[in-house]
Formats: C-alpha cells, structure tokens, sequence
C-alpha cells in the first residue's frame, strides 16, 4: 500500500473514531469497540493496551498510567520514544509508522461527588502502522554492503543474543567481526585485544592489522569475549554507521540517547522488533520501558 493511501486510509479512521483528545480513556476505548475495533491480545502489555480492526493498516494503543497521581518515568520514556517516531518515521524506514500522537482527557471524581479534571493522571494515545510479528530463526538479516551487514548483525545480537539462538554462523561471525574491529579506533582495538590477552590465548604471531590478525582475533573474542567486549565493538560500529547516514544505525543511536540523556531503561529484545510486511523491513517499536 502507497503512502499516501496509508495517510488517507488514517484520516479516514480518525473521521470515524473522533478526536480522541476529547476523551477519557474509558470513552476511547469504547468509541472503539462501537465501530469494530477490538482488543489484539499479543499487542496488549503491563502499560498499554492495543486495538485493531480487520481491514485496517493501522492499530490503537492507549498507554495506561503507571501511578494515578504522578506520571511514572517509564511512561514519559515510551512517550519520548513514540514523538520521536511521530516526528522521523517519514524518513528512517525502520521506525514505525506514526500519524499521530495525542493526550487524552483525564477525569476524577472529587470527594465532592462530581467529576472533575485529574491533571496529574495523564494517558495518551497513539495511532501506528500495523505490522507482522518478528521470528529470529526465518528473518533475512545479511546485507551485501559490509558496514549495513555489521550493523544489522549488530541489532541482531542486542535483541536475540549473540550465544543462545541460531540466527547466524561462522561464516557469519568470520565476515562481520574484522569489519567491526576495523571500525574501532587503533588505540580502543589495542585495549580489547589486551583485555582478551589477559585471560585467554591469542595467537599474536600475525601482523597486527593484517587479514589474518582480524581473522583470528574475531575468533578469539566470539570465544573468549565478555559482552561489554563484544558491546564495545558493535557500538563503535553503530557510530560509525551514524556518520555515513545509516537508517538502522541512527536508530540504536537514539535509542541509546534516551537511556543515556533520558534516564530511561532500553528494553531490547525480541518482542520490541517487528517486520514491514510490505517491504520486509525490521522495524524498532518499543525500545524502551514504559
């Protein structure tokens, strides 16, 4: 589906659902199931609950406060995450699809009886695109381009783990690893390799620099490497990546500037990642607590 049908086809359920900013999250929630929409257990969360229709492009999600009274840090996370998108989906294809991003109307009743605005007890609404669940073992990751294939491993360690799943293979590791270390400036690929040094073999008898020697310390580190080591390295890769523009890279790299600038916890893991059904883009949904 073009683009613009996707805008014309959200416009046209936002004609049809109301302005939700006009409502509670109660009233929402039944404005949608009057027009068909119901509840998608498998997009339900602690924090959120999401709806869909049949036919539609596109899913509800009504974020739930964490504590009435005072919005929680979680909550503003996802939220930051969320306008993030609002605001750079149109040209970063692995965010998801976002028109829009609204507050809803919160009520209380008082010790008077009467309902009256709750300030501090805030919800919100998003409407994004809706896509296809996200399978490890069956998603085609690899890349022709080295550094797009170094990164696209690199967002498949952190969300499927680098030991535990059968998502790659030596052939893999033996052409992603030395395009990683190569990325990493000499002065931090000398202290990972004398880190290794210190608590395991490493055949040093190559040419530091050579095929062989990246080679054969990529080897030594998927064996012996701690996951800070091996962290360190595809984050090296990921800025890199962020200077030549890569889509997928400037992702990670906001995601890490929400935990590092935010305060806010990344939450990376196989459920947080999705696929583009029309283009089979992996897409980043819900990096962070909230």
């Amino acid at each position: 589906m073009k683009l613009l049908q996707l805008l014309e086809r959200r416009l046209d359920e936002l004609q049809e659902i109301g302005d939700p900013s006009h409502m509670t999250s109660r009233e929402l929630r039944n404005e949608l199931e009057d027009n068909g929409w119901a509840k998608i257990d498998n997009g339900d969360t602690a924090y959120s609950n999401v709806y869909g229709k049949n036919g539609s492009p596109w899913v509800v999600k009504i974020l739930k406060v964490s504590r009435i009274g005072k919005t929680s840090t979680r909550f503003q996370c996802a939220m930051q995450w969320y306008r993030y998108c609002l605001n750079n989906w149109q040209s970063n294809p692995h965010l998801p699809r976002i028109p829009f991003v609204k507050t809803l109307r919160a009520t209380a009743i008082g010790d008077d009886g009467q309902r009256k605005i709750a300030k501090e007890h805030v919800s919100y609404v998003v409407m994004l695109e809706r896509l296809e669940d996200f399978y490890v073992d069956h998603y085609e990751w690899r890349r022709e381009d080295p550094l797009d294939n170094a990164i696209m491993f690199s967002v498949m360690a952190a969300v499927a783990g680098i030991y535990d799943h059968n998502w790659m293979n030596d052939e893999d590791v033996q052409r992603v690893f030395p395009v990683l270390l190569r990325l990493m400036p000499e002065e931090d690929l000398m202290s990972l390799f004398n880190s290794i040094k210190q608590h395991a073999w490493v055949d040093d008898s190559f040419e530091f620099g050579s095929e062989e020697w990246f080679a054969s310390f990529s080897k030594t580190l998927l064996q012996h490497g701690g996951f800070s080591d091996i962290g360190l390295m595809m984050e090296r890769g990921i800025e890199v990546g962020v200077k030549y523009g890569n889509p997928m890279a400037i992702a990670m790299e906001q995601i890490h500037k929400a935990g590092e600038d935010n305060g806010c916890e990344i939450d990376l893991h196989l459920g947080n990642v999705m696929v583009r059904p029309s283009t089979g883009e992996l897409v980043i949904t819900d990096p962070v607590q909230g």
